[in-house]
């Protein structure tokens, strides 16, 4: 079971302990998640979907808490309990609470997603590996426990798990379809349904492995150059966010306030610098997702 998760004060193992009385409320919620428990699974969460639930209800709650509780120490201070302080409180503490149940909701769909970004950058050369072991005459049981005891991350881990299904007697086909259901990425199991066909078939697996890596590398000088020409408008985006508007911005601002003789206050120049530093970080999250998946 997950130790941690975020918004959680305590372990997750003593906030399923507290939160029992919130099983009502899990039960009429589920019915809008129906596909959590094979998201759960596939992020490799090991916690059922009912407890899910009171896990994120319970985080949202206690976030809702700190805010309000925050927010209301601030205003004791103060002494300002007007009626839009009181409404901007509980508008904060509700904002906190929205935050902690949308992201905690769709936590297993973002490790899902690091976990295909994982798997996906070390499967063609996975793959190579395997189809020269295979071509070498190595038996294919003994070309996948190489990549399972190889550097190839996610894919020597899901490799690794069927290896030991093979060894306690499962079906070496049977094996490599269980991958599927484990692995979310698309391309990995489009590539596990195909060997499993062929082995199946009895078909020459050397041939189906040699296929799937020429097509596989097809697909990624494909997704390459399409990154190569998204990087051209994006690089005119930061010049122009990061570079052009601020100058112009700043020089604009200056003469229209000369102009109109309004009195500029330094505090609104330290805007600029914070605004470049959120867009460099916003810039860089931008690249990196749009980066193909891919190990170099």
């Amino acid at each position: 079971m997950i130790k941690f998760l975020p918004f959680l004060p305590m372990p997750v193992s003593q906030v399923l302990k507290v939160s029992k009385p919130l099983r009502f409320v899990t039960e009429s919620l589920k019915k809008f998640y129906p596909e959590l428990s094979v998201e759960l699974f596939q992020a490799e969460i090991e916690i059922e979907p009912m407890d899910y639930l009171r896990l994120v209800i319970f985080a949202a709650g206690f976030m809702f808490f700190i805010g309000l509780s925050s927010m209301l120490f601030v205003l004791l201070i103060i002494k300002e309990f007007s009626a839009q302080n009181l409404t901007m409180t509980f508008g904060v503490a509700g904002a906190l609470m929205v935050t902690a149940y949308v992201y905690l909701i769709n936590y297993p769909k973002f490790k899902i997603m690091q976990k295909v970004k994982r798997s996906e950058k070390h499967l063609l050369f996975a793959l190579r590996h395997l189809t020269i072991r295979v071509k070498s005459g190595i038996p294919l049981i003994d070309a996948i426990e190489g990549i399972a005891k190889g550097d190839y991350g996610e894919i020597s881990k899901e490799f690794m798990i069927a290896i030991k299904q093979i060894k306690a007697g499962e079906s070496q086909a049977r094996s490599i379809e269980d991958i599927a259901l484990r692995n979310p990425s698309a391309e990995l199991r489009r590539v596990v349904w195909q060997v499993s066909n062929a082995m199946r078939a009895g078909s020459d697996i050397a041939k189906t492995l040699e296929s799937i890596v020429h097509t596989l590398s097809s697909k990624q000088r494909v997704n390459i150059k399409e990154y190569g020409a998204k990087l051209n408008p994006l690089a005119l985006m930061y010049m122009m966010a990061t570079v052009i508007i601020p100058a112009l911005g700043t020089t604009m601002v200056i003469i229209l306030g000369s102009f109109l003789g309004l009195e500029l206050q330094k505090e609104i120049f330290y805007f600029v610098p914070v605004y470049l530093i959120i867009f460099q970080v916003a810039f860089m999250g931008i690249i990196k997702t749009n980066r193909p998946a891919m190990d170099v």
